[in-house]
C-alpha cells in the first residue's frame, strides 16, 4: 500500500459498452477485472472515462457522428471496479441529450459515486471533483473538446473546452486542494502521436497550475513526458470499449495503459504505466507481463520520442494529415441553403462541417492540410504517413 502523506491515483480510459450493455453477470464482471484488479487495488482513488450516458430510453441527439447511451445497471461496471470517480467529459455524454446526462448524474449520486466533467449548467460541468487520502487533498477537473453535447449556460452537458475558463477553474482549485489533476478528452483517434496542438495545450495546462494531466479519446496509446516535473499523458487507450466493426485483436483499439499517480507533497508527483490488452468481446482486461510488458514499455517510449522533438513532432502530424485529412476536407462543402432553410439545423450536412470547424483536433487537421497543400509538402507527408502506420502496429 502506498507509504503515509502520499495520494496514489489510477485512472481508467474509455469505457464503452454499446451494444454488449446489460449483458454481464455478476460473476462475468468479476472474471472481467480479475486480472487487472491488483493494479486498480494498489491505487488509493480510482477513476475512469465513462464514455457514455446511463439511460433506460431516449431520443438521440442530432450530431454528425455515433450516438452511444449504456443502461443504468451498466453502474455494476463502475462498481465492480471500485471506482471513485467517473470522468463525465467527453463526445459521447449528450449523444441522448440533457435527460440523458442528468439520469447519469442522478444514478452516479444514488451509488455514492463521485463525478465530474458534465454537469446540470456550464457551470456546474466545471466544478472540481475533490477527494483527500493520506492527509493528501486533490481536485479533479475534466473537460472536453467542442464537439457535441456540451452544457449551457442552463442546459446539462458536457464541459466543453474553454480554454480561459479552465485556467481560472485550475486557479480556484489550487485555493482547495493541495494538487490538481487535469482530464482532457480531444486529439486525433487512431493516431500514436499527439498533434503540435494537443502537445502545446497540455504544456499550457500544466504552466498554469496542473500538476498531472491526463488525455484520452484517440483509442490507441499515445505517448507520455514529464514536463516541468508535471506527468503529461496523451492518451490512455481503451480501457474497455466494445466495437463489433475491429475484430483485429491485435488492433491498437485493444491496447492502453494504466497510469498511476503518486501525489506527494515531499516530492512531487511521479508516473508509473501498467500496458494491458482487453479482449475484443470484452471479457477480460490482462495487464502484460514479462517479456511483453518490456515489449510495450519500448513501445511506448519509442512513441514518446517525438514530443522531445518540435520537428519530428510537427512531421508525425504532417504524416497523420495525408491519412485522414482528405477524407475530412472534402465534407467541407457549404450551400447557401444552410442560410434559408431551417431545417438544415439539424442535418448530416451541416452537423458535420460545424463539428470539422468547432473542434479543436479537426480544426487542426484541416488547417494543418491545407498549409501542407499550399506549401507543397504532399510528398513529404506522404513518406511520413507510412511511419505513422508503421507506430501503429503494436508489438505484442
Amino acid at each position: 500500500m502506498p507509504q503515509d502523506n502520499t495520494l496514489k491515483l489510477t485512472l481508467a480510459g474509455d469505457l464503452c459498452l454499446r451494444d454488449l450493455s446489460g449483458q454481464f453477470s455478476k460473476e462475468e464482471l468479476q472474471r472481467l477485472f480479475q486480472a487487472v484488479r491488483p493494479v486498480l487495488d494498489d491505487a488509493d482513488v480510482r477513476l475512469v472515462n465513462l464514455e457514455h450516458p446511463l439511460i433506460e430510453q431516449g431520443a438521440p441527439s442530432k450530431k454528425s457522428g455515433v450516438n452511444l447511451k449504456g443502461q443504468p445497471g451498466d453502474i455494476a461496471f463502475l462498481q465492480e471496479g471500485r471506482f471513485d470517480c467517473a470522468i463525465l467529459a467527453n463526445n459521447h455524454m449528450g449523444d441522448f441529450g440533457p435527460s440523458g446526462v442528468l439520469r447519469t448524474l442522478s444514478l452516479l449520486e444514488e451509488q455514492g459515486i463521485g463525478y465530474c466533467g458534465s454537469g446540470r449548467n456550464l457551470a456546474d460541468s466545471y466544478k472540481p471533483w475533490f477527494v483527500e487520502r493520506n492527509q493528501v487533498s486533490l481536485a479533479v477537473l475534466a473537460v472536453a473538446e467542442n464537439e457535441f453535447g456540451g452544457a449551457g449556460d442552463d442546459t446539462p452537458g458536457m464541459a466543453a473546452l474553454q480554454l480561459g475558463r479552465l485556467l481560472d477553474a485550475i486557479e480556484a482549485a489550487r485555493q482547495k486542494a493541495r494538487f490538481v489533476l487535469v482530464v482532457v478528452h480531444g486529439g486525433h483517434e487512431h493516431n500514436p502521436v499527439p498533434s503540435p496542438g494537443v502537445v502545446e495545450r497540455y504544456r499550457l495546462i500544466c504552466r498554469s497550475g496542473a500538476d498531472a494531466v491526463i488525455g484520452m479519446h484517440p483509442h490507441c496509446p499515445q505517448g507520455f513526458e514529464i514536463y516541468r516535473g508535471c506527468p503529461i499523458i496523451y492518451s490512455t487507450g481503451n480501457f474497455l470499449f466494445h466495437n463489433s466493426h475491429i475484430d483485429d485483436a491485435c488492433s491498437s483499439w485493444y491496447y492502453g495503459y494504466l497510469p498511476q499517480l503518486t501525489f506527494s507533497p515531499d516530492t512531487g508527483v511521479s508516473l508509473a504505466v501498467t500496458p494491458y490488452r482487453f479482449t475484443p468481446d470484452c471479457r477480460s482486461i490482462t495487464p502484460f507481463s514479462g517479456a511483453e510488458k518490456q515489449a510495450m514499455l519500448a513501445y511506448l517510449a519509442e512513441i514518446s520520442r517525438p514530443l522531445q522533438d518540435p520537428r519530428q513532432l510537427a512531421d508525425c502530424f504532417k504524416g497523420w494529415c495525408m491519412i485522414t485529412g482528405p477524407a475530412h476536407l472534402r465534407l467541407l462543402q457549404f450551400q447557401p441553403a444552410f442560410l434559408e432553410d431551417p431545417a438544415f439545423a439539424e442535418k448530416y450536412e451541416l452537423l458535420v462541417m460545424r463539428n470539422l470547424l468547432t473542434c479543436e483536433a479537426h480544426h487542426e487537421l484541416l488547417a494543418t492540410l491545407l498549409r501542407m497543400i499550399e506549401k507543397r509538402e504532399l510528398d513529404f507527408g506522404r513518406q511520413m504517413a507510412e511511419k505513422i502506420k508503421e507506430l501503429q502496429r503494436m508489438p505484442v
